[in-house]
């Protein structure tokens, strides 16, 4: 699978085998921290980086 934006290409290979529901969070966290456009952010708080992932993976 390949994700087109402004920044590049990010290609994702697939396992052979189906991702337990604990994989298949990481993956679309890791995904989703690429995609967050690099500024700065307080190291704590609502507004973190941490946070932000968070926050959009939940959705």
């Amino acid at each position: 699978m390949e994700i087109k934006n402004r920044f590049g290409t990010i290609t994702v290979h697939m396992p052979s085998r189906p991702p337990t529901p604990e994989e298949e969070r990481r993956l679309y966290a890791v995904l989703v921290e690429c995609l967050i456009e690099r500024k700065a952010a307080p190291e704590n708080g609502p507004n973190s980086r941490e946070n932000q992932a968070e926050q959009a993976v939940a959705v």
